[in-house]
């Protein structure tokens, strides 16, 4: 037994692989003198200092049985002789993590690390960030960031543990290192992250992994919060060249937080006019109806199996800068830019109740500056919007805000410019939402001015009627062209005011802005389906639901442009129609069915 134990040390810790122990046991071709060099130098190299006692013993036993060296040692044991299973370590073996929810601490930017076994977050009590511009990248874990030279993230390979800069590594017999000391071991398994969002206004979630891992820097916020965050463990397996036992097996587990922004982080979230209509409940087709800052909803796949219909407008600020002139200034103004007497729109908040914010503004809520139009508001719920093939959104809570200024039996019918502020607070110190009328609508309704089947003289002559009509007005109102309805290009019927390079002849569902002091956009396709009443005036196959309430009401709208330059030349000429619903200028007599046309006066 004492030849046993020592040529078992030597051999182990100089990498002889025969420390398997098999019942039949040989060392050959080395002699004492050679195994007690190469030991010492693994004792020096591991600085395993306290092995150098048992090292002068096993010399001591050795020397006593031979004093002129060794160069074979036969053994027989009775059984094999075991030892110490290999396992994970992040402090040189003063602790063994024997189960995986060592690894499945968080810590947060403050510098709090949370640990599975005390972690208590809920749904409904998520673990509340210090501070309050936070990113999915301030959440550390035993997963290292991108950032950090991770390209794998949000995944890590368990055999990753054994190498530099981790070495998270221990075996008390030694086994599992070469005669320099590195890691001989290898292991299997991964270690992942699975960031998920809550469905709105729902306690389930959808994976939003991909986007966290394309924007590791992304903000987290209170519109898509609380956040869920899995760390799960694969079953792993240690294994070193030889020893035994010379394996250890971990099964898999997992654990999960719930995250949420600080509270001093409300926010508005979306602004949301018609749902009806953008790309995704259209039939696929080069529609291109989703503009810029529009939101197109989440699926986890293209065809559409997990689908989270969309919200509208993201909001990516709190203010607005009211300079509308060019396309990039699209992101830095919030919607609306049009108005017009009975429309609304919801406010989706994170981080605080619409209840709240009314209390805050009260029920009205006046113009910063212009003058002659207020808001309405009123904390609730969001609707479905109607379309010809069902109905579009999700109920969620929401401050409707409902525009009120002049209409088309006003007395006083005047408009300039103006600017509205939404508070988190009375004392006004916090702002939640800010936008600026810059064009006010006034359609005329109930009357009849043309049809698809009059003739063109007729509808040039009711175009000029329409232009005295609002001229009639004063104070600049004018008969609304095809750009202060849309921002389409249709050359086939003549209109090449436009986004430029843009695929279909729909609308594009985004805010407005100048090109050249010329308007691109306007109050069809920043709110979408207008009409007041399903059945408004002549029926459609594309029928949609729009703002009940309002003096909109038809699906067709008879404007002061005329085709010029088109396409198809006959219908050069020929005054141009605006579809309502989803905003494509026609010429007016694109069928026969006897359609009719309402106006709409603007200004300025």
């Amino acid at each position: 037994m004492t030849y046993l134990y020592a040529t078992r040390k030597l051999a182990t810790n100089f990498g002889i692989k025969s420390a398997r122990y098999t019942t039949r046991f040989h060392i050959r071709y080395y002699s004492l003198f050679h195994l007690l060099n190469q030991y010492s130098k693994r004792l020096l190299l591991t600085q395993r200092l306290y092995d150098f006692s048992r090292l002068i013993f096993i010399v001591n036993i050795i020397l006593a049985t031979n004093a002129y060296g060794l160069n074979v040692i036969n053994i027989t044991t009775s059984n094999a002789i075991q030892g110490h299973e290999p396992y994970f370590t992040i402090d040189n073996g003063a602790s063994k993590l024997d189960k995986f929810d060592d690894f499945f601490w968080i810590t947060l930017s403050d510098g709090t690390t949370i640990q599975a076994s005390q972690d208590t977050s809920s749904f409904n009590n998520p673990i509340e960030l210090p501070l309050d511009m936070e990113t999915f990248a301030s959440i550390k874990t035993f997963v290292p960031l991108s950032s950090a030279g991770d390209a794998s993230y949000p995944k890590l390979d368990m055999a990753e543990l054994l190498k530099t800069p981790y070495s998270y590594f221990g075996d008390d017999d030694g086994d599992g290192y070469d005669t320099t000391g590195e890691i001989t071991a290898t292991a299997t398994g991964n270690l992942s992250l699975k960031w998920e969002s809550p469905y709105p206004g729902q306690s389930t979630f959808y994976d939003i992994t991909p986007i966290v891992q394309q924007n590791i820097n992304a903000l987290m916020n209170n519109c898509n919060g609380p956040y869920k965050l899995t760390i799960t463990a694969s079953d792993t397996t240690l294994i070193t060249p030889y020893g035994d036992p010379q394996q250890n097996t971990i099964p898999s587990s997992s654990h999960s937080y719930y995250i949420k922004p600080n509270k001093l982080l409300a926010t508005t979230c979306y602004a949301q006019p018609s749902l009806v209509y953008h790309n995704q409940i259209l039939p696929s087709g080069g529609y291109d109806v989703s503009g810029t800052l529009w939101d197109e909803g989440f699926s986890s796949n293209d065809g559409g199996i997990t689908r989270i219909p969309g919200r509208g407008y993201k909001v990516i600020s709190a203010s607005n800068s009211g300079d509308y002139d060019g396309a990039n200034q699209i992101i830095k103004n919030n919607f609306p830019s049009t108005g017009s007497h009975g429309l609304y729109f919801y406010l989706i908040f994170g981080g605080v109740d619409p209840q709240t914010v009314l209390n805050a503004n009260g029920q009205t809520v006046n113009a910063e500056e212009g003058g002659n139009v207020t808001l309405s508001l009123s904390a609730g719920s969001t609707e479905k919007w109607e379309y010809f093939g069902g109905s579009f959104g999700i109920i969620e809570p929401a401050l409707k805000v409902k525009l009120n200024g002049p209409r088309y039996n006003s007395n006083d019918k005047l408009f300039r410019p103006s600017t509205f502020k939404i508070y988190l607070d009375r004392a006004k110190t916090k702002l939640l939402y800010e936008f600026r009328l810059m064009r006010w609508y006034i359609p005329q309704p109930v009357v009849n001015y043309a049809k698809s089947t009059s003739s063109l003289s007729e509808v040039i002559a009711a175009q000029n009627k329409a232009k005295e009509y609002c001229s009639n007005f004063g104070f600049g109102y004018r008969l609304a062209e095809v750009n202060d309805y849309v921002n389409t290009l249709t050359p086939k019927n003549g209109w090449n005011i436009g986004i430029p390079n843009r695929n279909g002849t729909w609308y594009s569902r985004q805010l407005s802005y100048r090109d050249n002091g010329q308007w691109i956009g306007g109050i069809n396709s920043e709110w979408g389906c207008m009409v007041n009443d399903w059945n408004a005036t002549t029926q459609y196959s594309l029928q949609c639901s729009g703002y009940s309430g309002s003096d909109w009401d038809s699906y067709y709208y008879l404007t002061a442009s005329q085709a010029s330059n088109a396409t198809v030349s006959a219908n050069n000429g020929k005054p141009i129609i605006n579809h309502l619903n989803f905003g494509i200028p026609l010429v007016y007599d694109f069928n026969q069915y006897g359609d009719i046309y309402r106006i709409a006066c603007v200004t300025p």
